[in-house]
């Protein structure tokens, strides 16, 4: 088990052999590092198979206050493919689990 820090998660290189990553908490982050980590995120979801678990409200609000630019929950949507309003689905083994909010 590696801990890893804030800034790391714009590590693409460092973060890309990692099969699961778990964020326990992560809602106030810094508005210069905002996008940059948006983006890496994405990319080791989309393009890397990495997995991610977090907590509701990911990258939500800056650090001084406020939210993230634009809606969060979009940028939420975006990165991760499903929104608050949507079921998730976990399967362990051969179990299928339905989550709702």
């Amino acid at each position: 088990n590696d801990r890893i820090n804030v800034d790391d998660l714009t590590d693409i290189a460092k973060l890309c052999h990692y099969k699961l990553i778990v964020i326990p908490y992560l809602s106030h982050v810094d508005a210069n590092k905002f996008k940059d980590i948006r983006h890496a995120v994405y990319k080791l979801i989309h393009y890397y198979g990495v997995g991610f678990v977090v907590t509701g409200n990911f990258l939500s609000n800056i650090a001084t206050g406020g939210t993230t630019p634009g809606d969060p929950y979009n940028a939420m949507e975006l990165t991760f493919g499903i929104s608050d309003a949507l079921p998730v689905f976990a399967q362990v083994a051969s179990t299928t689990v339905k989550v709702t909010s």
